[in-house]
């Protein structure tokens, strides 16, 4: 098959180049080229979105946003129909933002820093006092897409979330935005909208159809309100409204992109790393990573809060790290037999909060050999797998609930059950499996074969087992993979185990400069089909199959 020449800077090896380069926005469904077998029972949407753009073009110059998390989003649709065929479309999803930064010229506050003059973010604020702001200012809200839809009655939207408290709706089918303006979880409880930042990744309980998220207040006494909302069955009219199940404080604004829960407890996790001034420091800066401070002397915190009793239970301390993703938790069936309780978390976790300064995108597409900034990233993207138990439930939540009022409670420390070296990252598992405590395997991206390669992104896929804590891995040579999703089969009833399924991701061919998606087969993790989209794509962040 014939191979086009590496891009400019790529890696001859491995070119992988192409999945960083400005995405085209391709508004109507065009049909991919599929090779090999669909599985019969594989029919439905994949939605992702993520950065997209990272070059602005006015009449005068060019304006770079420099950081992976900053690029203009763009939110991306793959439908397999029942006869097998595969077609694609996407959308900018965050144009508003885009041709905001086209008009003034100038970046507003960004995620990680850009080379804009420190001088032109202080004069800019300051005019915003001025303007509307709102307007000038619309967020680049591109890093999950949920179905849990806030505000909403059976509505057909896609809810495009982030970590600051805004969201976004899109059509399932157009993409195109659904209101003119973002909106905040305030739709669902007026309380919610006092809060400026949230978390990314809500969690699910899919027994209860229930989707839990909080909102944290900075100031003098940072407070955190955690919420859940029960989502309406299609053809229903639930009311969505959301329901504020407990609030606490911490000295610290934690910067949090996910968190954990189980059938009956959420458990949210504030790690070392925080914005400064109690929150307040994000106002003086003009990117989010200058606002945040790392504490290597500063235990994580582990709130318990129990979803029955709708308060806080109990508090857990543990040695400084820093999670961007949880994986999955679950209540101690072992320790329950004892009258103890306890929980389970499973965790990507890295040594240090630093790894946020990473993913700038001229490092991300270098692929000089020896490149010192190369060697940083890789050492930054180095995160482990780890299990951790929070032990003797019942006696901490006794000791804790029983503590006079003035009183700091003694903190308990979690302890670490596991903790595998594994370089791997975005990590999914079987949704019907969430909060079982036999569940087993878990899939991500990794960076397991960079003997092969001098960059630093992805790959390849990996299946992770938990309870012999060794892996299987898909790679291809030039193949950059994305996050994988698991799509259990409906036709196995279960009988076919947790892995019963298939694993779907979207990998750039770069030898091609063309991206395809992938459907492997979840049991063997080998090849079942592609379906190639004649172009490529943009790496992107995180998705969602219905």
């Amino acid at each position: 098959m014939f191979k086009l020449p590496p891009l400019p800077n790529d890696d001859a090896k491995w070119p992988f180049v192409a999945c960083m380069n400005d995405g085209v926005e391709v508004p109507e469904p065009v049909e991919c080229l599929v090779s090999g077998t669909m599985p019969g029972w594989l029919v439905g949407k994949l939605y992702r979105t993520g950065p997209g753009i990272f070059n602005i073009h006015t009449d005068e110059k060019r304006i770079t946003l420099d950081h992976w998390f900053d690029g203009i989003g763009i939110t991306h649709r793959f439908e397999i129909h029942a006869t097998g065929k595969v077609t694609y479309r996407n959308r900018i999803t965050s144009k508003k933002r885009m041709e905001s930064i086209k008009q003034r010229g100038s970046l507003p506050r960004t995620f990680g820093p850009s080379t804009m003059d420190p001088c032109q973010w202080i004069f800019q604020k300051v005019f915003s006092y001025f303007t509307d702001e709102r307007a000038d200012t619309e967020l680049n809200v591109s890093v999950t897409p949920g179905f849990m839809i806030p505000g909403r009655k059976n509505a057909a939207v896609l809810a495009l979330k982030t970590d600051s408290n805004a969201l976004q709706f899109v059509d399932l089918d157009t993409l195109e935005n659904v209101d003119e303006q973002q909106t905040t979880y305030g739709v669902l409880n007026p309380e919610l909208a006092k809060g400026p930042i949230s978390v990314a990744h809500e969690e699910f309980d899919p027994v209860t159809n229930t989707f839990m998220n909080l909102v944290v207040v900075p100031g003098p006494n940072p407070e955190y309100i955690v919420f859940q909302s029960q989502q309406a069955a299609s053809g229903t009219t639930v009311s969505p409204e959301a329901e504020i199940i407990a609030r606490f404080h911490d000295p610290n604004v934690a910067y949090l992109h996910s968190f954990s829960s189980t059938k009956k407890h959420i458990i949210v996790q504030l790690w070392p790393l925080s914005y400064g001034f109690k929150g307040l420091k994000i106002s003086m800066s003009s990117c989010l990573v200058d606002a945040m401070e790392w504490n290597p002397s500063r235990n994580a915190r582990f709130v318990v809060i129990d979803r029955v009793e709708k308060r806080v239970v109990a508090e857990y301390e543990y040695p400084p790290c820093f999670c961007f993703h949880t994986v999955n938790a679950f209540d101690d069936s072992d320790d329950d037999e004892k009258g103890d309780g306890g929980i389970v978390m499973d965790i990507v976790a890295y040594r240090t909060g630093n790894v946020v300064k990473a993913f700038l995108v001229r490092d991300l597409v270098n692929s000089e050999p020896g490149s010192e900034a190369v060697s940083d990233l890789r050492n930054a993207m180095a995160p482990s797998f780890k299990r951790i138990k929070l032990s003797n439930l019942d006696r901490v939540k006794k000791e804790f609930l029983s503590r006079a009022d003035s009183t700091a409670p003694a903190m308990v420390m979690a302890e670490t059950l596991f903790d595998i070296p594994l370089l791997m990252e975005l990590p999914r598992i079987n949704p019907k499996w969430r909060h079982v405590p036999t569940y087993r395997f878990v899939y991500g991206v990794g960076n397991l074969f960079r003997h092969l390669h001098s960059h630093a992104l992805f790959d390849c896929l990996v299946k992770f087992d938990t309870r012999s804590q060794t892996h299987v891995t898909w790679m291809k040579i030039g193949h950059t993979p994305s996050e994988p999703i698991f799509v259990p089969n409906p036709d196995g009833g279960g009988e076919g185990g947790e892995d019963d399924g298939v694993v779907v991701s979207v990998v750039l061919d770069g030898s091609l400069a063309k991206s395809y998606l992938l459907i492997l087969d979840a049991k063997t993790f080998t090849e079942l089909a592609t379906a190639d989209t004649g172009r490529a794509l943009p790496l992107g962040l995180h998705g969602a199959f219905v």
